[in-house]
């Protein structure tokens, strides 16, 4: 006799389940075993499985942004959770870049909840929240933006905090709030990191690279630039990645999004050169910089050194 398939079992409405889930629905270690062999599910991570067309790409952000997602939803069925999303799950949730990426869910609670009920992969942070310091986002409670950079940057390396700063400042994070923040929480552990980050976010970065480049030159001792430098030229107005504007110089980043974004390769080729011919025709100098660089921070320091040393050529209008 033909066994049932355990496909059957699987609501249609439902994307994923949780071990007990598929245990409620007379889906035991075997027929899991079966499906995931099928192909008919994926386990996302140790408890938390999804149907095959709701897996996440290859690629550690889309298994963590699915991951979250999934959390997320099992979370919607129970009104009554006693916690908060926090830390990063709180910047993931708004969208936010990170340098690395991780699948481990955040979650700030005032008690150490049942770890069955939270599930796998879960870190839980035992804080009392005032409730200024969460909000909804579509339903679901999380800490509030100032609230979640400084979370994020008493537990996350300098480099990685900062790329989530400038991003939260330049979706409007209130920055006067976050110093207040900032002040009502000495002595708690990472708060000098914290502080270290918000005095260096710069709302003025428009990409992680960009983030890592102006961190780098100031972790290297370099004068500190302007970034997004706005120049009149014959073409219109162009804005420099950064600008040493009295030697003329510029660092510009040149990343996959800017040559393989939504323009064409060869349009956005001939673009820039179209756009970097006529700063040059103003007496622009140039440096020119890529991820790999970023590896490589004394040779960056060297190669702009050289050239804020050099003569700066006399502007032309």
């Amino acid at each position: 006799m033909t066994p049932f398939p355990a496909t059957a079992w699987l609501p249609s409405d439902q994307e994923h389940w949780t071990t007990a889930e598929l245990e409620h629905l007379g889906i035991g270690r075997s027929a899991r075993r079966r499906l995931l062999t099928t192909g008919d599910i994926v386990r996302l991570r140790p408890g938390l499985f999804a149907r095959r067309r709701a897996a996440p790409a290859p690629g550690m952000r889309d298994l963590a942004d699915q991951t979250l997602h999934a959390h997320v939803h099992r979370s919607a069925a129970r009104p009554d959770a006693a916690y908060v999303y926090s830390h990063t799950s709180a910047a993931r949730l708004r969208g936010l870049r990170f340098l690395r990426d991780s699948s481990t869910i955040h979650v700030s609670c005032t008690s150490n909840p049942c770890t069955r009920r939270l599930g796998a992969g879960v870190r839980t942070h035992i804080v009392h929240l005032p409730e200024d310091h969460v909000e909804n986002i579509a339903g679901i409670r999380c800490t509030t933006l100032e609230r979640t950079i400084i979370d994020c940057a008493r537990i996350m390396p300098l480099e990685d905090a900062v790329i989530l700063a400038d991003q939260a400042l330049g979706l409007g994070a209130d920055l006067a709030l976050l110093l207040r923040m900032l002040e009502g929480m000495t002595g708690y552990r990472g708060v000098v990191n914290a502080r270290r980050v918000v005095e260096l976010a710069d709302p003025r970065s428009e990409s992680v690279a960009e983030s890592r480049a102006r961190l780098l030159f100031h972790l290297e001792g370099l004068p500190n630039p302007i970034p997004q430098w706005e120049v009149q030229t014959p073409i219109g107005r162009r804005f420099l990645d950064f600008a040493w504007p009295e030697k003329m110089l510029a660092a510009e980043f040149d990343g996959e999004v800017k040559y393989f974004g939504s323009t064409p390769t060869d349009r956005a080729l001939y673009e820039e050169r179209l756009r970097e011919r006529h700063l040059m025709e103003l007496g622009w100098r140039f440096v020119r910089l890529t991820w790999s660089d970023l590896e490589r921070p004394g040779e960056v320091r060297r190669r702009i050194t050289s050239a804020l040393r050099g003569p700066a050529p006399p502007p032309r209008t």
